[in-house]
């Protein structure tokens, strides 16, 4: 309860307000916690969204490795935004035209910067960008499990960075 206004004699002015949320309970390596719901959807989403990045880079990673190319992550990168963003646009909870609006923003920004990478990685296609190609030859006969690493460390970035999106399609 939270405290009634009185007239400064002790008397209440009207009934103290009570003050009630849903209980959502969210469990994480064995331990449970009381979460209000808003903070259950987001670890919710979060994970999701954290996994599909996981997912998506290591196919990236696979087909990266069969064509020798590198480069192809900065195009998966930009590109993967669009599928994290709509996840969480399609997902939430928040104000559906606000979900909608992100999610079409998301889409064209990632989209247009996809294809804008697409064509500049494929222009030098089987020549590989040369920050990758110092890589290989820095990491050497260790640079494709490496290389795999790194894809993940950008899945998790992409997370990161996708965030805003998903705190403004919980709102």
């Amino acid at each position: 309860e939270i405290g009634a206004p009185s007239d400064g004699r002790g008397a209440r002015l009207h009934a103290p307000l009570r003050v009630r949320w849903r209980e959502t309970r969210v469990v994480f390596s064995g331990s449970t916690g009381i979460l209000p719901p808003v903070l259950g959807e987001f670890f919710s989403l979060f994970s999701i969204g954290f996994g599909l990045a996981v997912a998506l880079m290591g196919v990236v990673w696979i087909v990266a490795v069969r064509i020798k190319n590198a480069g192809i992550v900065d195009i998966a990168w930009a590109g993967a935004f669009y599928p994290l963003a709509s996840l969480f646009a399609f997902s939430a909870s928040g104000y559906p035209p606000r979900r909608v609006l992100i999610a079409a923003m998301v889409a064209v920004w990632s989209l247009r910067l996809a294809t804008h990478l697409y064509f500049r990685v494929a222009g030098k296609h089987p020549q590989e960008d040369g920050r990758y190609a110092k890589l290989r030859a820095d990491w050497g006969a260790d640079f494709d499990r490496r290389l795999m690493w790194f894809f993940q460390l950008q899945a998790g970035l992409l997370v990161v960075l996708s965030v805003p999106f998903l705190l403004v399609c919980l709102n």
